[in-house]
Order: C-alpha cells, then sequence, then structure tokens
C-alpha cells in the first residue's frame, strides 16, 4: 500500500494524515503557514497512536490467560495500514480492524477507528474502539503527538471533552509500576 499523505484543508488549517498508523504528521496554520507538529529527524514519528498498549512491558511480552504474548512498545497500531472508511474536505475516518498478524500479539477481535475533522481554528479527533467479539476486550489507548510551539509553552493549553463518567482507580495509583512484579492485580 501506498504511503500518500491524506489531507484535510478548510479556511484556517491544512491537516495531513499518514494512512500508515492513521498518523497526523501535519497541522498547518493556513494564514501563517505554521505547522503545529514537531517534524524533527531525532523521532521518526509524528504524532503515533498507541494501541493496544501504551509504554513498554517487561521483555516486551504479557501474559493473559496463562500465554505469553510478544507485545512492542506502544502496541502496534502505528505500524499498520487503516482503511479509509469516510472521506470529506474536512473530515477523514479511518479503521483498523484485528487480522492474522496482529492476532499472533493481540488475541482479540476489535476495531480501532479514529476520526479527523476541521472545525473553524480546530482539529477534533475521535477515537473509536469496537468489541467485535462476545470475549472480554482489554486495551490501552493512547495518542503521542509532538508539538512545535511558535510562543511560550506557558501560554498553550490542551483541553479534553469528558463524558460524565468516573473511571476506577486501581493498585497502579499505590504503586505506579504494578506491572513489573508478574503479580495479577
Amino acid at each position: 500500500m501506498e504511503n500518500q499523505l491524506l489531507t484535510l484543508k478548510n479556511n484556517e488549517l491544512t491537516v495531513q494524515i499518514n494512512p500508515k498508523g492513521a498518523e497526523l504528521t501535519h497541522v498547518i496554520e493556513n494564514k501563517n503557514k505554521f505547522d503545529f507538529i514537531w517534524n524533527g529527524s531525532e523521532w521518526p514519528k509524528h504524532a503515533p497512536i498507541l494501541f493496544p498498549a501504551i509504554g513498554r512491558s517487561t521483555d516486551d511480552e504479557y501474559l493473559l490467560n496463562q500465554k505469553i504474548y510478544p507485545m512492542q512498545q506502544h502496541g502496534f497500531a502505528s505500524d499498520y495500514f487503516f482503511e479509509i472508511i469516510d472521506q470529506k474536505k474536512d473530515q477523514i475516518s479511518l479503521s483498523l480492524k484485528d487480522n492474522e498478524e496482529t492476532y499472533q500479539s493481540y488475541p482479540f477481535q476489535f476495531e480501532l477507528k479514529v476520526t479527523y475533522q476541521l472545525v473553524s481554528k480546530k482539529l477534533k479527533i475521535q477515537f473509536e474502539i469496537k468489541n467485535l467479539s462476545v470475549k472480554k476486550l482489554t486495551f490501552a489507548l493512547g495518542f503521542h503527538p509532538a508539538f512545535n510551539l511558535s510562543a511560550n509553552f506557558e501560554d498553550y493549553q490542551i483541553s479534553f471533552e469528558t463524558k460524565d463518567r468516573t473511571l476506577k482507580q486501581f493498585e497502579i495509583v499505590k504503586n505506579p509500576f504494578p506491572y513489573r512484579s508478574g503479580k495479577i492485580i
């Protein structure tokens, strides 16, 4: 599959997404041509999607139902080409579904969908994970953008929309690295 960037554009912004990993590669302000995504040579990524793992497991593997599975740092989503499922001038939705290869390290049936939408001077990003089976789906999801700043760091803010939902706090709050011991919590 070709690695051609996908482009969204409105009067304020131009956004480019790499179908490999559905990775955001550029968010350019049209007026002054400033790119908010850092593209330095020191790091080959720009804004990878982290799925189904965040961080690194000991020996790059994990135990599930008495079986050891390999899992690279930050999961595998950034290594796969996502399918375009909907595209407009200012919005695109891409999807990654499980396959024989993903099943070797992540034995779950899933669909990871990401939608990028331009709304005036804002880029809205929505992630959706669907469980395509009846068994419990365990995953972690993250977004790892690197930003360029055109002013002082203190002049910026990032806001997240949330639904009214309380998340459970587990032992990880008491011990920031509970999984290093292999203890099931």
